[in-house]
């Protein structure tokens, strides 16, 4: 149905790809059980800090993880090339979708307060 793989060094680990049949998921919720199927093993083998990918968002949240905004800034050097950027940056970058908070339990939403 899935698989993950990822990469070890010393006590870290980093969460790199993860594929699975998406039909059967919803039936099943074998995307979160592979993530934490992977995050079970990584840490049985001695990690202590494990990445996930930015495609991850839900399974984070399910977690139980506050998501975080991040950003970043670019600024050229060209004066004109600068107000460019400034006036597509709505087409170049796309706005992130926001998603909700979740508590642990599958489905279960957490009231923010």
């Amino acid at each position: 149905m899935g698989f993950a793989f990822g990469i070890s060094m010393g006590e870290e680990y980093h969460n790199l790809y993860g594929g699975m049949d998406y039909s059967q998921s919803d039936e099943t919720d074998s995307y979160f059980n592979l993530y934490f199927a992977d995050m079970d093993r990584a840490m049985r083998r001695g990690s202590r800090r494990i990445f996930l990918g930015q495609t991850a968002d839900e399974f984070k949240l399910r977690l139980g993880a506050q998501p975080e905004a991040l950003y970043f800034h670019a600024r050229a050097v060209n004066g004109f090339l600068n107000e460019g950027l400034k006036s597509a940056a709505r087409w170049l970058f796309p706005p992130v979708k926001r998603m909700g908070v979740r508590n642990v339990f599958r489905g279960a939403a957490v009231a923010r307060g």
